[in-house]
């Protein structure tokens, strides 16, 4: 995660996706450790779900977004 937190890039739109896929993976790695710590005291993946739904949402969400944002680029530098 820090090398991709100091690649250095001169294109703005490539800076800005890069953040938004670095908050992606940053919240990957939280529900990984909550699944971990949570599984641990015997709840279901469907408990920690619901127990964590905001934050599933925001990740749903970063990814959607940064796809989104994926193809724009892509369109753009065709």
């Amino acid at each position: 995660m820090e090398k991709l937190k100091t690649l250095q890039v001169k294109n703005q739109d490539v800076v800005g996706l890069r953040d938004l896929w670095i908050k992606k993976f940053e919240t990957d790695i939280e529900l990984f450790n909550i699944q971990i710590k949570e599984q641990g005291k015997g709840l279901t993946d469907s408990q920690i779900q619901e127990k964590y739904k905001d934050i599933y949402r925001q990740n749903r969400d970063l990814a959607q977004d940064a796809a989104e944002q994926n193809m724009a680029l892509y369109k753009r530098s065709r």
